[in-house]
């Protein structure tokens, strides 16, 4: 199956959207998948977070997500929370000892000053170009977000369902609201793809009932 439409045109020269969707794949995996009552699954968890952050920093709202899950269901203890500590330094390692070799950074962004207009600008563009770019056109994007609303609402609530609205609320948050992302850009937020398209498939089996 075709995948979001911006990943062709990074197919001569990938620029982080690939190791973020892997990444944030895994991620998310094994976050729905472990109890976490037990200090070994929160280990797993830091060194899965630590690896991903060093892959690419997108990851981060997937991350807090995550967190915010566990939060809701009464998981956090401050043992598993040092454990989850311990673990991610150990999976960032790489990006830590680059850090401290003085490695040279390939790529570094300018950002712009934050302004009101500027934010409009960034929705205008948003809803016009970059949303159906991430999800694959403007007729396939409209069928996700709807089967995607159908498939999340009207049902008890799951780890999985918190993470996936917590990581489009971040996700969209810092598109629409920081001078960080730019025109075509989305890449930085493409963990949410997987999460959308989840859920529609969601949403059309509920709809086949």
């Amino acid at each position: 199956a075709a995948g979001p439409a911006f990943l062709f045109h990074f197919a001569i020269a990938p620029i982080g959207a690939e190791e973020l969707l892997l990444a944030a794949s895994v991620l998310f995996w094994f976050a729905t998948r472990a109890s976490f009552d037990r200090v070994r699954d929160w280990l797993i968890l830091g060194v899965l977070a630590g690896l991903s952050t060093w892959l690419h920093e997108g990851v981060v709202f997937l991350c807090l997500a995550i967190a915010i899950a566990l939060f809701v269901e009464r998981k956090v203890r401050v043992r598993f929370v040092i454990a989850f500590a311990i673990a991610f330094a150990a999976g960032y390692v790489p990006a830590i000892v680059a850090r401290l070799r003085g490695d040279p950074l390939l790529y570094t962004r300018t950002l712009l000053s934050w302004s009101f207009a500027e934010v409009v600008s960034t929705f205008a563009e948003f809803f016009a170009n970059d949303l159906w770019l991430l999800l694959g056109g403007l007729a396939a994007g409209i069928a996700v977000i709807v089967f995607a609303i159908v498939g999340l609402c009207g049902r008890a609530w799951t780890r999985a369902q918190v993470i996936i609205l917590a990581t489009l609320a971040a996700s969209f948050a810092f598109w629409l609201f920081t001078t960080y992302g730019y025109p075509g850009a989305v890449r930085y937020i493409v963990p949410v793809v997987p999460l959308l398209y989840g859920a529609a498939a969601a949403g059309i089996a509920k709809c086949r009932r």
